[in-house]
């Protein structure tokens, strides 16, 4: 979750007043609604939704001043983030993410229950081979484990964890 800087008087003081500084604050301002939004007590009513058609885009809006508020993959807002351009407010991950060490969890910023996963994969044809299926998933395991491919997804600021076929259709379809 980030937000601009110099927004509101500058940085607020702590994170867990978040849905008190991200409300509406005239009736053309827009806010990005985003989980987080939901269970925080931020009046839904309230805020318009913005529909963007990228990562690109949303953080540049961000940045811009033209959303209060956005959550957004890290690999998309390093760049702002570090170029200190939007600020970071809390990951949605178990730990703190390397690079962003003053970056707050969801859950020490007072949003124990938030869940939000980001994924990326590959994705094929219906009644794909069973073969060219195994082929594809013992290349991506491999890859998983290769310290090179891992040490690149860190300097993309990823998050890798790989689940195979059957794990990402499970875990699919209980979140």
């Amino acid at each position: 979750m980030e937000e601009p800087e110099g927004r509101g008087g500058g940085r607020p003081s702590r994170s867990q007043d978040l849905p008190l500084r991200h409300r509406r604050r005239r009736r053309d301002r827009v806010v990005l609604r985003v989980p987080v939004l939901y269970s925080s007590g931020v009046p839904i009513a309230e805020t318009n939704r913005v529909v963007f058609t990228g990562g690109a885009p949303t953080v540049t809006a961000l940045a811009g001043g033209h959303v209060d508020f956005a959550g957004q993959q890290w690999s998309e807002s390093a760049g702002l983030i570090q170029g200190r351009k939007i600020r970071g407010l809390a990951v949605v991950h178990p730990t703190r993410l390397p690079g962003l060490a003053d970056v707050p969890t969801a859950k020490e910023a007072g949003f124990p229950d938030l869940d939000v996963v980001g994924w990326q994969g590959l994705a094929g044809p219906p009644k794909l081979p069973a073969a060219v299926v195994q082929k594809w998933t013992a290349l991506l395991e491999e890859a998983a484990k290769d310290p090179a491919f891992l040490e690149q997804a860190a300097k993309l600021n990823k998050v890798f964890a790989y689940k195979g076929p059957d794990a990402f259709w499970q875990s699919s379809r209980t979140s």
